[in-house]
């Protein structure tokens, strides 16, 4: 199909992101194209219309929270397609029992095979509480007492205020997450091969937005009751075909393009941590080796990096990520990712 008149015929729609782009011939739409042009030989005329007219909204109207979604599940098929040309397979059955697709599998070294699902949550609700001038409690993990904890240290700081009455401010309890993020690896589950082997690689992206974002969402994965601890609060036979989520902030790229360094459309120029799912089925260390050499994860730095200072470990292991990403991506790597 003829892309560059695809856009033409649907100049009308300037709402849109990618339209804007278009008629301003900005990088967000150059790139985009180059992409697309290499991307769309792997798939028929029919799924692009439908990638374009139906998951971009290019000819509907735009829902920013849809669009995010699309853009940034396209940004980690042009990566894989690029790299994994003749192997590509978009939107493969792989599971009899799921009436939905993975996003695509490729193979590499006509051995390993990676089957990717790729998810970004909604945030605008949550971005809009967190904006606000309430005083926010977040309460860490799942904790059996958390509303009491909750309800105690809003009682705490309420007593200590002296200031003028109109100064003071509403306290509210933060809001979690991590129940989303529970409803993503579930979908991706049923998704992927129910009997896969050492050489399938079952792996989720989620795409996130800020380095706070991020931190937050690394919490409902590790805290206490976190769906990769051995204490999970979802049924680990759930998501046990899941080998590995990645952790991207290609949402923030998106909605931030005019600002970033490098391409919104580019997962080399983002940011990816790779984390093991440890309640898998089964170890693949070869497979798991060979999916790392296709992307850029920065597991290990983060895992080393320590926090400055003497605070408590509880206390740095809140603040950690966004610490790695000024001190040692910015200040020491001078990789500016976000």
């Amino acid at each position: 199909m003829d892309i560059e008149k695809y856009f033409e015929e649907r100049k009308h729609n300037i709402q849109h992101p990618l339209i804007k782009a278009y008629l301003e011939k900005t990088k967000y739409y150059t790139d985009f194209i180059a992409n697309w042009n290499q991307f769309s030989k792997s798939i028929s005329e029919k799924e692009q219309l439908n990638i374009l007219d139906n998951k971009l909204l290019l000819n509907q109207n735009y829902n920013e929270s849809t669009y995010l979604q699309s853009a940034t599940e396209l940004t980690v098929m042009f990566h894989f397609q690029n790299k994994f040309n003749s192997s590509f397979e978009y939107e493969p059955k792989l599971n009899s029992d799921s009436k939905k697709n993975p996003e695509f599998r490729v193979t590499e070294k006509e051995k390993y095979k990676f089957s990717v699902e790729a998810k970004c949550p909604d945030l605008k609700e949550w971005e809009e509480e967190e904006r606000s001038e309430d005083i926010k409690i977040s309460i860490t993990g799942r904790q059996k007492y958390h509303k009491e904890d909750f309800e105690n240290l809003k009682n705490l700081l309420e007593s200590g205020f002296n200031g003028p009455e109109d100064e003071r401010k509403n306290i509210t309890k933060s809001k979690s997450m991590d129940n989303k993020l529970k409803d993503f690896v579930q979908s991706a589950h049923k998704k992927f091969p129910s009997f896969s082997n050492i050489d399938d690689f079952n792996v989720l992206f989620v795409n996130l937005g800020t380095p706070d974002t991020i931190e937050r969402w690394l919490r409902y994965l590790r805290e206490n009751e976190g769906i990769f601890t051995k204490n999970s609060f979802v049924p680990t036979e759930t998501f046990n075909l899941i080998d590995g989520i990645v952790i991207t902030n290609l949402m923030q790229r998106h909605t931030n393009e005019q600002n970033i360094t490098g391409s919104a459309w580019d997962l080399n120029d983002a940011f990816c941590m790779f984390i093991p799912n440890p309640n898998c089925k089964i170890e693949k260390k070869s497979a798991r080796t060979s999916f790392l050499e296709s992307i850029t994860s920065y597991e290990k730095e983060y895992t080393t990096y320590e926090v400055p200072g003497t605070a408590p470990e509880e206390v740095k292991i809140n603040v950690k990520f966004g610490y790695f990403v000024r001190e040692f991506l910015e200040e020491n790597m001078k990789k500016f990712l976000f």
